[in-house]
């Protein structure tokens, strides 16, 4: 529930802000804005009525707002053709008010994020390093390797068993049933722990291969194929050992 009122929440601030962005370079540009509303109509109340006409106010429909400028009904010739109407601004006025909005929008997501990382924030989530083909680069969702690369993870891990946390879908593991809370023990003969599990998935590129897991105490092994260069089984595995993700911080 929280949730979805957050999520309106911040698509209500992103939208304001837009349209103050139209709001700011009509009144600059001398478009009068007969009313600056926040939500969607049905009107609930008026806020004010600035000293140059500008009405401000609350609507019953929480997803947005608006702008309405003078001279957006040609239907009322004496507003339309006002000298204060948008339909009579220059093309240059018409052009500063029309991308004013997405304009406010891009610095304050520049702003928004700069200060982000200035302060120093935390992966929203760590994909291990068989998780996805390829490595992650990026440091709001990286691979387990990238952060290790560039000196964010302090503390080391504990060499244990290859216990299975998650099973991407239509991934290799999925299709074999490979399920959270199996153990894989061996590829081949060869034992494996959570440590040397991708390693020699990787030397299996391109050839058929057995893996043999635990599930529930019993032993069970099943032959696949691993077409991708990088062996892409699809599974998280449990990590063992004490370890800490350091903040992510960039100078201004």
């Amino acid at each position: 529930m929280w949730m979805i009122v957050l999520g309106i929440a911040m698509f209500m601030f992103l939208v304001v802000i837009h349209e103050l962005g139209h709001f700011w370079a009509a009144k600059k540009t001398g478009v009068k804005v007969e009313e600056f509303g926040v939500g969607i109509p049905p009107k609930a109340f008026k806020l004010r009525t600035d000293k140059s006409g500008t009405e401000y106010t609350i609507n019953w429909i929480p997803l947005g707002g608006f702008v309405r400028l003078k001279g957006e009904n040609p239907a009322d010739p004496d507003t339309f053709l006002a000298k204060d109407s948008f339909i009579k601004a220059s093309l240059g006025h018409k052009l500063i008010i029309l991308f004013a909005g997405v304009t406010v929008n891009a610095i304050f997501a520049w702003l928004a994020f700069s200060a982000a990382f200035m302060h120093g924030i935390s992966p929203i989530t760590i994909i291990p390093d068989n998780g996805i083909r390829g490595e992650s680069r990026s440091y709001l969702m990286p691979t387990y390797s990238f952060l290790k690369e560039e000196g964010l993870i302090v503390g080391d891990l504990e060499e244990i068993a290859a216990s299975i946390k998650e099973v991407l879908p239509e991934s290799i593991a999925s299709k074999l049933d490979l399920r959270p809370g199996d153990i894989i023990t061996r590829i081949n003969n060869t034992t494996v722990t959570n440590l040397s599990l991708s390693l020699f998935l990787k030397q299996q590129a391109g050839k058929e291969f057995a893996i043999t897991y635990l599930r529930e105490g019993k032993e069970n092994t099943i032959t696949t194929t691993c077409e991708d260069e990088s062996c892409f089984l699809g599974v998280s595995i449990e990590a063992g050992g004490e370890q800490e993700i350091l903040p992510i911080k960039f100078a201004p």
